[in-house]
């Protein structure tokens, strides 16, 4: 006996709409039995989010940071952020949670340095608040690498740049020439912001001692220098728009999502069925939360520092 070989079955809002109605014993027969019950799919997912962790939900997100702010947006998608830490010069630091009550509390909140301590503001769009201010600017040009024909031998300060492939601005360069053609960046004496691994930075020949395109020095961003948050974030599932979308959802929530929708329906058209599909809803949500967790090792060691020894 042939199996299908497939594993691609899904169920789009329209699929989902038909199953609630007929687990309510009713069939959808006007356009607004469609539009409340996909209102009532967008609701089920906000539960879902108030309910804990959906681990398809979370997305890890990066902000580059900029010297003396503290405070940045995250966007009206994020529910709340899971953990935080900042990377300097390609290595990650751990963050600090702090509450509210805690970051207000905070004397001197204009010193900068290394961030140390994170605090979440849950408002409609959730902001993130970093202590200590950070004291260099993300997405600064690093080392760079360099290409051109040089003319002459001398050094050149303050040089910045006639153009760029990206969106970086302000890096300044200490550039020597060496009497055989060859460019050397000495020091990047302002890093900048806003560049990007990968980067090109062109400076024009004469402002280098010689010609527009003859002598033009071609600089490639090789790493960068300042402070960056990497953070896992817990976002909100893809709301239910057309009939034709399928669902942000994986497979082993699809029970979950059609029993959902049916205690929903049940609750506005049919209220003999309630208890009934309430009861289903739950055991279902039950076993799919279940499954959704990470599966890493715990342990725990007991805090010896009040017992005597000895």
């Amino acid at each position: 006996m042939a199996v299908s070989g497939s594993s691609d079955f899904e169920l789009d809002v329209s699929d989902y709409i038909e199953e609630a109605f007929e687990r309510c014993g009713i069939e959808v027969r006007t356009g607004y039995d469609l539009k409340t019950a996909k209102r009532s799919l967008n609701l089920l997912f906000a539960d879902w989010a108030n309910r804990g962790l959906n681990q398809w939900t979370i997305k890890q997100r990066t902000q580059h940071l900029t010297q003396a702010d503290g405070s940045y947006n995250l966007g009206a998608d994020v529910i709340d952020v899971l953990s935080m830490v900042v990377r300097r010069s390609n290595t990650d630091y751990s963050m600090t949670r702090v509450s509210r009550d805690t970051y207000t509390n905070i004397p001197s909140k204009t010193t900068q340095s290394r961030p140390t301590q994170f605090f979440i503001d849950r408002q409609i769009t959730p902001t993130i608040n970093v202590w200590p201010l950070p004291d260099n600017n993300a997405g600064g040009v690093g080392t760079v690498t360099d290409a051109g024909t040089s003319t002459g031998t001398a050094t050149f300060t303050g040089i910045t740049q006639t153009s760029t492939s990206g969106t970086g601005i302000n890096a300044v360069f200490t550039i020597s020439t060496d009497g055989a053609g060859g460019y050397s960046v000495d020091s990047v004496t302002t890093v900048g912001s806003g560049y990007a691994v990968g980067d090109t930075i062109t400076v024009a020949g004469t402002s280098l001692g010689g010609a527009t395109t003859t002598n033009d020095l071609t600089l490639t961003v090789a790493s960068l220098s300042g402070d960056l948050l990497v953070f896992d974030c817990l976002t909100r599932i893809n709301d239910a728009d057309t009939y034709t979308n399928t669902m942000d959802v994986p497979f082993r929530f699809y029970p979950c999502l059609a029993a959902g929708l049916a205690y929903y329906i049940a609750l506005k058209r049919a209220p003999d069925r309630v208890q009934l599909l309430k009861a289903i809803y739950d055991e279902e949500f039950d076993r799919a939360q279940s499954e959704d967790r990470d599966r890493a090792s715990f342990s725990v060691s007991p805090n010896l520092q009040y017992y005597r020894v000895g």
